[in-house]
């Protein structure tokens, strides 16, 4: 499972949280190297009618019926634009498979040796797995997730991650490549405040 150089950090957006009620309407891939330097990114937007009009029609009359779940998710993509921007823009669920695929093995991800990098990146990994099984099989089975140094590092040192909120404001854009610059971020935060924690003699 070598990082072999480089991070592929993934983040995804979706109607919900179950995967096969919750399709997927925007996917975003950054590519860096180990010191977190971009390599390159690449997103899509999906919109596979009718299906996706009868979820979108459905999450409308949910919120309506008082579904907080369903309200939340309407109106941060109606802030954010990105059901505008998927409806006008996006591509079939078979379409947005076949560009993704071109896509990673452009840059030569493929036979499950890298891992997917994210925040609570096993969300998008159930995902992609669940809608794209030949995307999710370009990647390893493990996972670099900045979600589990967030909750070990709050705990550990708290003193230290204090200065996370103060000095590293998450945008909370719920886009996937918005999202993915935040967590590279986050994550560029650790390695320079709390590895040398953990280990002095790193560098």
């Amino acid at each position: 499972m070598p990082l072999d150089g480089r991070m592929i950090w993934t983040d995804i957006e979706t109607f919900g949280l179950v995967p096969e009620e919750s399709p997927t309407v925007e996917v975003g891939f950054i590519i860096t190297d180990l010191n977190l330097i971009e390599i390159d990114r690449w997103d899509i937007r999906i919109w596979d009618s009718p299906m996706y009009d009868q979820h979108f029609e459905q999450m409308l009359k949910d919120t309506a019926h008082g579904d907080d779940t369903a309200a939340y998710v309407l109106n941060m993509h109606n802030q954010n634009g990105l059901w505008k921007a998927a409806q006008e823009e996006g591509f079939s669920l078979k379409e947005a498979e076949a560009q993704m695929n071109d896509w990673l093995e452009s840059h030569g991800i493929r036979g499950g040796k890298e891992p997917m990098c994210g925040s609570s990146v096993g969300f998008d990994q159930s995902h992609i797995g669940y809608w794209w099984p030949s995307v999710a099989k370009r990647f390893h089975y493990r996972v670099v997730d900045v979600s589990s140094y967030k909750e070990y590092l709050a705990a550990k040192y708290p003193a230290h991650y204090a200065d996370l909120e103060a000095n590293w404001p998450k945008r909370d854009m719920h886009r996937a490549l918005p999202d993915c610059e935040d967590t590279i971020s986050e994550f560029k935060f650790y390695d320079q405040n709390f590895i040398g924690l953990l280990n002095p003699t790193v560098n």
